[in-house]
């Protein structure tokens, strides 16, 4: 009877793996993007290109001179980012938007009020409505370029989208400064 630890794979080193997502970013940034590319770098080429230290020249190199076709492609994507596009709201984000404003945008209770029902200092509260509203808006700019969403920021959109909405509707006046005098 073999225990489950027998059976996992071993775990890669943190550092290892944060050499390898390094080394994957200074190649997508040398325009390197798929494992065909890389193997056609010679190694004096490799170690010219910026981000691409010595470390980071040996692990490729191994990666190379195995010829396995996964690692190599593990190493071209490492440096991809897990999210593409915007990122969704957190929790908390989304507790200070449907406790502070209505479905029809309008402020439903003050900054101290959504503050002391989360627990928090009013600061604290206004932060997280202005990190909220940013990436709503960064939401919006995405959606109306056409970029694909990630199913929870689609959801975050649907259900919060209305604070930016606004801003790019027709029909609605933009506000005016009015003179004072």
């Amino acid at each position: 009877m073999t225990s489950n630890h027998a059976r996992r794979r071993p775990e890669r080193d943190p550092a290892e793996i944060s050499l390898l997502a390094r080394a994957g970013r200074a190649l997508r940034r040398a325009g390197v993007a798929s494992p065909e590319q890389l193997r056609q770098l010679r190694s004096e080429r490799l170690a010219a290109l910026p981000g691409i230290g010595p470390v980071q020249a040996a692990l490729i190199a191994e990666a190379l001179a195995s010829r396995d076709d996964a690692r190599v492609e593990a190493l071209v994507r490492a440096g991809e980012s897990t999210v593409a596009g915007p990122r969704p709201l957190t929790d908390r984000e989304r507790a200070v938007l449907r406790l502070r404003y209505r479905p029809d945008g309008t402020v439903q209770r003050p900054v101290v009020a959504v503050a002391a029902g989360l627990g928090v200092s009013a600061p604290r509260a206004i932060q997280l409505t202005t990190h909220a509203t940013a990436k709503l808006a960064e939401m919006a700019r995405a959606e109306r370029a056409g970029q694909p969403l990630a199913p929870a920021v689609e959801h975050d959109r649907r259900e919060f989208g209305f604070l930016t909405d606004r801003r790019w509707r027709q029909d609605v006046e933009p506000r005016r400064l009015v003179d004072s005098a």
